[in-house]
């Protein structure tokens, strides 16, 4: 079984404590305790709406400016506004997919793809929890290394928050443009039906 006993140190409760915030879950650490379940329980009811806040700061900050960098790419500049939104969206992947994955498959022992799936599987909060760091039989951890995991999942929340709300809005803007694209064309259909009805099999000049 992937569930086991836990020491509950520093490291691995702030792990828990960080998982249960962002509603991931993996199961592998949890409190077996009456008192600890009750306090998980109203810790929960009060973590989360608070990190739920947290990351709606941190989205709020950026928001703005995305959704406006992303309004840009499909006017004047479009080129330049690109590129700078790819920078963006490329430093972050790099920052908490990649490098975290190479550091994941050192530590942990894992393949580099591997690494990838864990990354983003948590960051997403999915949380299968198929793959969990510090629980490889035969590997010794150094201090505070969950720690450290649990604040690049709070940091990396923040930042695939602001991706997924990127991509919706970028999503969103063109489906705009095909609906008005769409509407264009149904006026001018529209126009020249009602052309050909008023002068017979002639076509209107919109098609000249």
């Amino acid at each position: 079984s992937r569930i086991e006993d836990s020491n509950w140190d520093f490291s691995n409760s702030f792990f828990f404590a960080g998982t249960v915030v962002s509603t991931i879950g993996y199961g592998t650490l949890r409190p077996k305790t009456a008192g600890g379940q009750i306090f998980c329980v109203f810790f929960a009811l009060f973590g989360i709406p608070l990190n739920i806040v947290f990351l709606h700061q941190g989205k709020t900050f950026t928001c703005r400016a995305d959704k406006a960098a992303v309004e840009e790419i499909f006017r004047e500049d479009k080129k330049i506004k690109f590129l700078t939104l790819l920078f963006f969206l490329a430093t972050g992947i790099l920052v908490f997919l990649c490098l975290p994955s190479v550091f994941f498959q050192i530590t942990e022992g894992w393949s580099y793809s591997e690494g990838i799936y864990f990354a983003f599987i948590t960051l997403s909060t999915i949380g299968f929890g198929d793959y969990v760091v510090g629980k490889q039989p035969g590997r010794n951890y150094f201090s505070y290394y969950r720690t450290l995991v649990a604040i690049w999942i709070l940091f990396g929340l923040a930042w695939i928050a602001l991706l997924f709300n990127l991509l919706t809005t970028v999503l969103e803007d063109t489906e705009k443009i095909i609906v008005k694209d769409l509407h264009q064309i149904g006026k001018v259909i529209a126009s020249e039906l009602f052309y050909r009805n008023s002068h017979g099999s002639q076509i209107s000049p919109t098609f000249c």
